[in-house]
């Protein structure tokens, strides 16, 4: 019975450790995996996260607004071409469908985080903390990792460089 209750312990430990790698929040219908931040170098103003925003509930979840302490300004971005040049806008909100997934992803769907807040930037490996909230008011925390980019190389054009 022993070796029983020491294996369901390391397998609650490693699960434990394996969604902490992986970013993983759930709250209420709504889970978030795979989020993480592109670091910024000192100067630049503006950043990005991303991640994969999985809806397990019967009716549709609409993403309002996110929040993070770090940052002044927080806003839901999306990537549009118009004559031939790739361009980020802001949108209101962002349906997650029932049942569904919507991933947040650098060239898409994406959050915008802007004005710093502290002089001291994070490094690769750091986590962030950002929050965020539905229109049926129930607020997600996520812990995101900063990477360099998504494989965690050198970013190639700085997000920061297109327009808004």
């Amino acid at each position: 019975m022993k070796i029983f209750h020491g294996s369901a312990a390391l397998a609650a430990g490693a699960l434990a450790l394996l969604l902490a790698g992986s970013a993983f929040s759930e709250t209420g219908g709504v889970v978030v995996d795979k989020a993480w931040v592109r670091a910024y170098p000192p100067g630049i103003q503006v950043t990005a996260a991303y991640m994969v925003v999985k809806n397990t509930s019967d009716q549709p979840a609409v993403l309002v607004g996110i929040s993070c302490s770090d940052f002044a300004k927080t806003e839901i971005h999306e990537t549009v071409q118009h004559q031939g040049q790739a361009h980020m806008q802001a949108v209101k909100e962002l349906a997650i469908p029932a049942h569904g997934e919507v991933v947040l992803k650098p060239g898409g769907h994406h959050l915008m985080l802007i004005a710093p807040q502290k002089d001291t930037r994070p490094h690769a490996g750091d986590r962030m903390t950002l929050t965020l909230t539905f229109k049926d008011g129930k607020n997600v925390p996520v812990q995101a990792v900063v990477r360099k980019d998504a494989e965690g190389k050198p970013a190639a054009g700085e997000h920061s460089q297109h327009a808004h």
